[in-house]
């Protein structure tokens, strides 16, 4: 149930999933939506949901302003962050549109690899606000995460797998202490409107989403982030991970 998966290679997929999963005595997926399309599909009972939180942020990691010196980007401008695929499905040519037609005062910063990369760096050649920065090793990412004021993650609806999913983009741009603007999928959307810590776009809304670009400043930005704060303390994988243990536990691999 993925953007990639069609035609036949989709139908043997669902085949070989159907018969082989009778046999599988956990199964552990990342959302409730996903859990829940389980269930139902196939009529589970052992399903647990463990959601793929990043650690606690350590308190020694500095805020940098690596974008800004390496973009030479004002202080006093918005810096918006896109990191992972570099990807249609994943909303990347629609905010290369979107900032095309955006303030010069508000950048964004795609941080990542993809099939779509050439026309990022066509975007880039023309649009003094839109740069692109290569990916790094995930054990360095928060510390450029951290130099964003505000996270982008506008997946579309192309497939079921979109339509529950709960991605790590949106959980990493809180976890750095910054809001997050996410497109209203069931998981995303609920994820952003239970913390506070950003806003939520309707699926493919370019329009939308150029208004809510225009319109942030500093200050609401501010307090977005205040709430981000809360939720990374009570949400990441030291919590997360407990889950997994139990897990294991039921299945004889941990003892009491």
């Amino acid at each position: 149930e993925t953007t990639e998966t069609k035609g036949i290679r989709k139908t043997v997929s669902k085949f070989i999933e159907k018969i082989l999963i009778r046999y599988v005595d956990e199964v552990a997926l990342t959302s409730d939506g996903h859990a829940e399309w389980y269930r139902q599909q196939y009529d589970l009972n052992n399903v647990w949901v463990i959601r793929n939180c990043p650690y606690k942020r350590q308190s020694n990691e500095l805020v940098g302003n690596i974008f800004r010196k390496k973009f030479n980007i004002p202080d006093k401008d918005l810096i918006f962050l896109y990191q992972g695929a570099i990807e249609k499905s994943r909303g990347a040519e629609l905010l290369m549109r979107v900032f095309s037609k955006s303030p010069k005062d508000k950048h964004i910063v795609f941080m990542g690899f993809g099939s779509i990369l050439n026309l990022l760096q066509e975007y880039e050649i023309k649009f003094p606000n839109i740069h692109y920065h290569p990916a790094v090793l995930p054990d360095e990412l928060v510390n450029y995460t951290v130099c964003a004021n505000v996270g982008i993650h506008m997946m579309d609806d192309s497939c079921i797998n979109h339509l529950q999913a709960l991605p790590n983009k949106p959980m990493e741009y809180m976890n750095a202490g910054i809001p997050a603007i996410v497109s209203d999928l069931s998981e995303m959307g609920t994820l952003i409107r239970s913390s506070g810590a950003g806003w939520v776009v309707s699926v493919g809304d370019e329009s939308s989403l150029e208004v809510l670009i225009v319109s942030l400043a500093s200050d609401e930005i501010m307090k977005k982030s205040h709430k981000a704060h809360i939720w990374e303390n009570n949400n990441n994988w030291e919590q997360e991970e407990k889950i997994l243990f139990s897990m294991y536990k039921n299945l004889g691999f941990i003892g009491n």
